[in-house]
């Protein structure tokens, strides 16, 4: 029986509670912050830091509770659908928690589609109530993929709660085709806007400028004439060009810092105009082929 001298768990220093809340997995967590106020402070002062965050749906059983596989670089557990969308949130409740790869959903299993619905469905009423009660929920994610549909499902405004200073890449697994009305919402959010790379296995309709602002990409479309083709690459040259004079203008400041600044000038002006004329003319190249 405990006595008095017996150390309790109130009574522990705040570092030492830290230390152990940074080992607990997103459940044990979760469970762990309901306990008491006190513990609720301390774990949202830890963030979370993963390399992968995955999330399986598992059959799906009419009148069954919807069941997940929430794994991550520490953990791997069997959850039901109010924990999925607990253990995300709680994630990213930290202003530092960070996810390198949030991965949702299961490759081409159609029957696995309809607990995606019901888990986004849920997932965005919940962010929804958290933004009313004042929170903000932003899911920084480097690496996003998701593998199920996008019709029905508010995918766009799904995109849209993800972090626009944190995504850099996405993959989108999808059979079928992705509605125009669905890219257009994808495209209208700062996210696309800000993201560097995409795949797509999903057939696209729209024109191909609309990738121009990705330095990456891997995407299937309906259909692409030469002139469509050479002003894609055209696009994607000036912008290799751009990068290049970049590098080259710091190497001439690197290397003759001392000379006269006309000079570098000319002499830079004069070797981007020769690579510009080489890129023009392999355009020109290309376009008869096609």
């Amino acid at each position: 029986m405990a006595d008095d001298t017996t150390p309790k768990w109130e009574n522990l220093p705040p570092e030492f509670k830290m230390e152990v809340v940074g080992h607990l997995d997103v459940n044990a967590r979760g469970s762990f912050l309901k306990s008491s106020e006190s513990n609720k402070s301390y774990g949202e002062l830890v963030p979370y830091d993963f390399r992968f965050v995955k999330i399986s749906p598992q059959s799906f059983v009419p009148g069954e509770p919807l069941t997940f596989l929430f794994e991550t670089n520490d953990s791997t557990k069997i959850v039901d659908q109010a924990e999925v969308v607990m253990g995300i949130l709680s994630i990213f409740k930290h202003k530092r928690s960070k996810v390198e790869t949030l991965e949702i959903g299961l490759l081409h299993e159609d029957v696995i589609n309809k607990s995606l619905y019901r888990l986004t469905k849920d997932l965005l009423r919940t962010i929804a109530a958290q933004i009313l009660d004042g929170s903000q929920v932003s899911l920084k994610v480097k690496n996003f993929i998701w593998h199920g549909p996008v019709k029905d499902i508010r995918f766009p405004e799904l995109l849209s709660h993800f972090s626009k200073d944190h995504l850099v890449s996405m993959y989108l697994s999808i059979k079928g085709d992705i509605p125009v009305d669905v890219m257009d919402g994808i495209m209208d959010t700062e996210q696309w806007q800000q993201l560097k790379s995409l795949r797509v296995t999903a057939r696209i309709h729209d024109n191909v400028g609309i990738f121009n602002h990705l330095e990456k990409v891997e995407v299937d479309v309906h259909g692409m004439n030469p002139a469509m083709f050479a002003d894609f690459v055209k696009v994607r040259l000036e912008s290799i060009l751009i990068a290049f004079e970049l590098v080259l203008f710091s190497n001439f400041i690197r290397k003759i810092f001392h000379m006269n600044h006309t000079l570098l000038s000319i002499a830079h002006s004069n070797l981007i105009k020769s690579l510009r004329c080489m890129c023009t003319n392999w355009l020109m190249q290309m376009s008869l082929i096609l």
